[in-house]
């Protein structure tokens, strides 16, 4: 297990500890991992509870190079009001790649561009196709997705 560590806070730098929020952190499919290859993981997703002073939040994930098929990790958080009834959830675009020794969250995203409603439309294909991505060949009017 790989312990990824950061701090939850909005945009005045305020933790959100009277919202009771919630980080989950999702595979991005079932995988086969362990030394020999017996353990069968499935995309549950794993969620933890920053610290209400400081925001700070720890979780134990599995690093995705033990993981076949090698996959990602996405992240949403989800807060309520002061009523405990639901008030939001951030779903971003992003994939955590965690290695075997973890890290600071900010430091293990993946800077590959991921946007799976992504369309190019151009003579010729994107020079970094992205999983879920389409693209048209505007001379032929052919249809392409890239899948993992």
């Amino acid at each position: 297990m790989a312990q990824v560590v950061g701090h939850l806070k909005d945009f005045a730098l305020d933790t959100l500890s009277p919202y009771s929020p919630q980080i989950i952190f999702t595979a991005s499919g079932p995988a086969i991992a362990g030394l020999y290859g017996t353990e069968l993981l499935v995309s549950r997703p794993v969620a933890v509870t920053p610290a209400s002073d400081t925001g700070f939040f720890s979780v134990e994930l599995v690093p995705n190079v033990e993981q076949v098929p090698e996959g990602w990790y996405t992240i949403s958080v989800r807060w309520l009001d002061a009523s405990s009834s639901f008030v939001s959830v951030e779903l971003p675009n992003w994939r955590l790649k965690v290695p075997l020794d973890g890290g600071n969250i900010g430091d293990l995203l993946d800077d590959t561009p991921f946007n799976p409603e992504l369309v190019s439309v151009s003579t010729n294909p994107p020079a970094v196709p992205t999983d879920g991505s389409w693209w048209i060949e505007d001379t032929t009017g052919n249809l392409y997705e890239w899948s993992a």
